[in-house]
C-alpha cells in the first residue's frame, strides 16, 4: 500500500474546480479525474449504477476530451517519487534555508491550494490545484532547470534521514538514479506543456 502522485492538466475554463467545490456529491470524485483523462475518450466508468456526481464529473470529462484531442496526454503520474523528487528540487524539503525559487517549487511538487474539504482521493488525502497564472510561473522556474544541477542532491543516506516517502539508502542504485533523472523529465515538460496551453493543474494523490 503507498501513495502515487498523478498531475492533470485541465482547461482553465472547464469549470472542474468550481463544481468540485460547490458541489459535495461531485467533489468527492475529482480523484478519479486524472485516470479518465489517461483512459482517454472511450474511457468508461466501473460497472454498476453510477453515482449522480460521479456521472456528471464523468461526462465533463469526456467532453472536454472530444473538444480537446491530446488532452489526456496531458499528464504526469510520479507514482511514489514524487517526494524523492521534491527532495532533490527544493532545499525547502532538504531542510536547508531557501529562496523565493526554491518556495516555487514546492507548490509544483504539492500543489498551490486545496479545493475544499469534502474533495479528497480513495484514501483521504485532499486533492490540491494551481491556476493557469501560477503554472506559467512555474513552468518558467523549471524552464532552464537541467538534471545535471540536481543530480549532486541524490545523496542516500541523508535523503532517509530527511524521511523521503518510501526511500531506503539500502535500497538505492544507478536504477533508481536513473528513474529519478526521467521523472524529472517528464515534470519539467508537463508543466512547460500545461503553461503553453493556460492549463490549471490538478494534483491528485492516490
Amino acid at each position: 500500500m503507498g501513495l502515487d502522485r498523478i498531475y492533470q492538466a485541465i482547461p482553465a475554463t472547464a469549470g472542474l474546480i468550481e463544481r468540485a467545490r460547490e458541489d459535495a456529491a461531485l467533489g468527492e470524485w475529482l480523484g478519479l479525474v486524472p485516470s479518465w483523462f489517461r483512459k482517454g475518450p472511450g474511457g468508461a466508468l466501473a460497472p454498476g449504477k453510477p453515482d449522480p456526481g460521479e456521472l456528471e464529473l464523468w461526462q465533463r470529462v469526456r467532453a472536454l476530451l472530444e473538444q480537446q484531442p491530446g488532452l489526456e496526454e496531458r499528464n504526469c503520474d510520479l507514482g511514489r517519487s514524487w517526494d524523492q523528487l521534491h527532495y532533490v528540487l527544493s532545499a525547502h524539503r532538504r531542510g536547508e534555508p531557501g529562496s523565493e525559487t526554491d518556495a516555487l517549487l514546492d507548490m509544483a511538487v504539492r500543489g498551490e491550494s486545496l479545493i475544499a474539504e469534502h474533495v479528497r482521493s480513495g484514501q483521504g488525502v485532499p486533492v490540491r490545484y494551481t491556476p493557469p497564472e501560477r503554472v506559467a510561473e512555474l513552468a518558467r522556474v523549471l524552464t532552464p532547470m537541467t538534471w545535471e544541477s540536481l543530480e549532486k542532491q541524490c545523496v542516500p543516506d541523508r535523503m532517509e534521514a530527511a524521511g523521503v516517502y518510501k526511500f531506503f539508502a539500502s535500497h538505492a542504485s544507478e536504477q533508481e538514479w536513473t528513474w529519478l533523472r526521467e521523472y524529472f523529465h517528464r515534470f519539467r515538460a508537463f508543466y512547460l506543456t500545461a503553461a503553453e496551453h493556460g492549463n490549471t493543474v490538478l494534483v491528485c494523490t492516490d
